[in-house]
């Protein structure tokens, strides 16, 4: 008798805890389940029900950080907090865990109002600002690439001096692991109109200037110094990197390209040391490499296009707006035709999302770059049939007519939120990253080989084993990287994720063609520099 009891207390129990597990919500209107096949996450909710992703991925992301060990934290005291709104200055720094910071502080000068406020006392009487303006910027753009000096350039060495404070502490401050610029908004923000990418726009300024200190004081032969610059540009690029969005990954492989010319100038340097050149060698290795791209896209681009579709199943028109940037013309008014009929299955909608968004994680986590490349075009190509029926109006009121049901329609709006789709085939910023890197570390390895051998060797293959442990090949080739010796330097290249070698031409060179046609994208690096 008391067996039957506890057996019947213990299936009360494991009922009682199925359902809590299978238990669902409805958001208020009606229109969408709250549960892991639909919305993938079932907490936190907003008031009227639907999930709260721009909190969600607040937590996750802030998860393990204190105002200790976050790298946020110095930068903004360095820069300042202008790029931040106003409107959410207060709850930003709330969520960083610390004061706001005050309007007026030792903070870095950005260049541009530098000159404004020298500009009487600089300016020659005989041009006007705009002229002495671009004038200034150039020499900046100048002072980037190569070794310059004081006297060379005066107005950008007493820049650099009154900026000395603040960059020193950006230097410093970068040297923690974590990175957590909190996602903000006004009340009921969504993931698409918070304030994207604060840290971005404030920190390519930062990488910019210290690029500059870094060729001043590699012409005053300090070398160190200006390795220690370097090295913070590519740690910041690694700490924005660690922001859950594409956007900010893909910018931090921008900045880390930055860096990486400033590295070949050190490289090709005669001063530089042997031990130098292994030392720095040894310092770009040890980087954090940037998190997994199918992380992202199992986050955070997962999170946007739920929190996308949830905007629009609930009528946000500003968020319809947002969606038809850059895209074209009639998008919009074929988007508004389909999430204004009544018979759209919103549930469908955010199933079939959730099946191809676990489609494309993956793919991207294939062992190689072709291997996730031949996964994404399969994807692709079983999806141009249906991209097809949503491509301009007149096909899309056809299949609408010929397939009405809640499910078809739910399958035409998600192929029109794919249209003309985020090229994901091209999203690759932690190959990037990681390439760069063994790109820089090959450059320090032919320095020293340089420094004994008075040239460059004619093959990489003569770098290994005592110049660098192993020759890398090329991310997105599987083959190895492409070297020539050309006269007092070398070309060297990866033929980058268009997997086409476009014989060492990349973006400096792209934004200067005068004709279309395939887009150059070898990640390059050569020396002498430009």
């Amino acid at each position: 008798m008391q067996t039957t009891a506890i057996r019947i207390l213990f299936l009360a129990g494991l009922l009682t805890w199925v359902a809590s597990c299978t238990a669902q919500t409805t958001s208020s209107d009606g229109k969408v389940t709250i549960s892991k096949e639909t919305t993938y996450i079932t907490a936190p909710l907003r008031p009227d029900g639907y999930v709260d992703y721009l909190e969600a991925l607040n937590r996750r992301c802030s998860k393990e950080i204190t105002p200790e060990n976050n790298a946020a934290v110095p930068l903004w005291q360095a820069l300042g907090p202008e790029p931040i709104s106003k409107e959410v200055r207060t709850e930003y720094f709330r969520r960083l865990g610390i004061e706001p910071l005050p309007e007026d502080g030792k903070y870095s000068v950005p260049f541009y109002r530098y000159l404004r406020r020298v500009e009487k006392s600089s300016k020659p009487a005989d041009l006007t600002f705009d002229k002495w303006e671009e004038q200034e910027y150039d020499n900046r753009d100048q002072a980037e690439k190569r070794p310059w000096g004081k006297k060379e350039f005066p107005l950008l060495a007493a820049w650099l001096a009154e900026n000395r404070q603040p960059l020193d502490l950006a230097v410093a401050g970068v040297r923690r692991p974590r990175y957590f610029s909190p996602l903000v908004g006004k009340e009921g923000a969504s993931l698409l109109d918070h304030e994207l990418c604060i840290a971005l726009w404030s920190s390519r300024p930062a990488v910019r200037a210290l690029r500059v200190r870094a060729m001043l004081c590699l012409h005053e032969g300090k070398i160190d110094e200006a390795w220690q610059d370097l090295l913070a540009c590519h740690r910041i690029a690694r700490l924005i990197g660690q922001q859950p969005s594409f956007v900010d990954q893909m910018a931090g492989s921008v900045l880390d390209s930055m860096a990486l010319q400033g590295d070949i100038v050190v490289a090709h340097d005669p001063r530089l040391t042997p031990q130098q050149a292994n030392r720095f060698q040894k310092q770009l290795r040890a980087l954090s490499a940037l998190p997994p791209a199918a992380d992202t896209l199992d986050t955070s681009d997962r999170y946007c296009t739920f929190d996308y579709i949830c905007c629009l199943a609930r009528g946000n028109k500003e968020v319809i707006k947002a969606g038809g940037f850059l895209r074209e013309k009639t998008w919009v008014e074929r988007l508004e035709m389909l999430i204004t009929d009544p018979r759209v299955d919103w549930n469908e909608v955010l199933r079939i999302s959730n099946r191809n968004q676990d489609e494309r994680v993956i793919a991207f986590r294939k062992t190689t770059f072709a291997e996730r490349q031949k996964a994404l075009a399969k994807m692709d190509k079983e999806s141009e049939a249906l991209a097809k029926k949503v491509s301009n109006l007149e096909s899309l009121k056809r299949a609408i007519a010929e397939n009405g049901d809640p499910k078809s329609l739910a399958r035409l709006l998600v192929a029109l939120l794919s249209e003309p789709g985020i090229p994901y085939r091209n999203l690759c910023p932690d190959d990037q990253v990681a390439t760069h890197s063994e790109l820089g570390q090959l450059a320090f390895a032919l320095a020293a080989y340089r420094h004994e051998h008075k040239q460059y060797p004619k093959s990489l293959k003569e770098l290994a084993p005592k110049y660098i442990a192993a020759i890398p090949k090329d991310r997105f080739s599987g083959e190895d990287l492409r070297y020539k010796r050309r006269g007092d330097g070398y070309v060297l290249y990866s033929i980058g994720p268009n997997e086409k070698d476009d014989d060492g031409r990349g973006l400096r060179e792209q934004l200067s063609r005068d004709h279309e046609g395939d887009m150059w994208d070898d990640i390059v690096i050569r020396t002498p520099g430009p």
